[in-house]
């Protein structure tokens, strides 16, 4: 079956997400032993992961208390908070101690809870050539969102201040929320080619596999970990 056959009948996930998920896991899913998703809602896309899947254990984490009928035994639900690192760890070690091959965050869309879940799953639970996706980013474009702020122009006084004193114009953009977030993960794929006193910045990362890829969509960020 194809990703979108899996998925009417257990995910309302849209259409593009789909269509993206199939062009990057197609490849890899026969592959594919484990797979964790955070942020499951009512668990319908643990059912899609474990049809599409079809050897891989399926661990899901939300903030509520979820139950999914599963009589294969490859799903693996757990309730409690994305920004609890000993829980992911736990997570970790019951469901994949070799490490998972796909880590999905469809959970709380807030810059700080994503970073904060985002660097002890990459490092220490991500298997070296797996996948990371980080869902609606977006969300901190939206002034209603807790860490959000909608696009607006500066004042023409600081437009005029910035020309005055640099001659150019600065796009006013987001360095915090979760674009702000993606925007370091921008910073991570050139650690190759930022020094710091003379001595690459990779130096400072060596001790892990680092970013060899990053895929950013509208509404999704594909993070591909390097082989070491």
């Amino acid at each position: 079956m194809t990703l979108e056959e899996c998925a009417p009948a257990h995910t309302a996930k849209p259409a593009p997400y789909l269509q993206r998920y199939a062009s990057h896991f197609e490849p890899i899913r026969r592959n594919v032993t484990s797979l964790f998703e955070m942020g499951i809602y009512e668990g319908g896309s643990m059912l899609m992961w474990r049809d599409y899947f079809e050897h891989a254990t399926i661990a899901g984490l939300d903030i509520n208390k979820v139950s999914v009928p599963d009589t294969t035994g490859r799903i693996r639900t757990y309730q409690g908070k994305q920004q609890d690192v000993a829980l992911l760890n736990r997570i970790g070690q019951e469901c994949a101690p070799d490490g998972f091959d796909v880590i999905i965050d469809d959970c709380s869309h807030i810059g700080v809870l994503t970073k904060t879940s985002f660097w002890p799953l990459f490092d220490h639970r991500l298997k070296p050539g797996g996948i990371y996706v980080i869902e609606d980013w977006g969300t901190g474009y939206w002034d209603t969102w807790p860490d959000g702020r909608r696009f607006k122009r500066r004042p023409d006084r600081i437009m005029q201040f910035w020309r005055r004193n640099w001659g150019r114009r600065i796009f006013p953009s987001h360095q915090f929320g979760l674009p702000g977030f993606i925007k370091q993960l921008v910073d991570e794929c050139a650690l190759g080619d930022i020094t710091r006193d003379g001595k690459s910045a990779t130096t400072y990362r060596s001790e892990h596999c680092g970013i060899s890829r990053l895929d950013v969509y509208q509404g999704q960020v594909f993070v591909l970990k390097a082989l070491c």
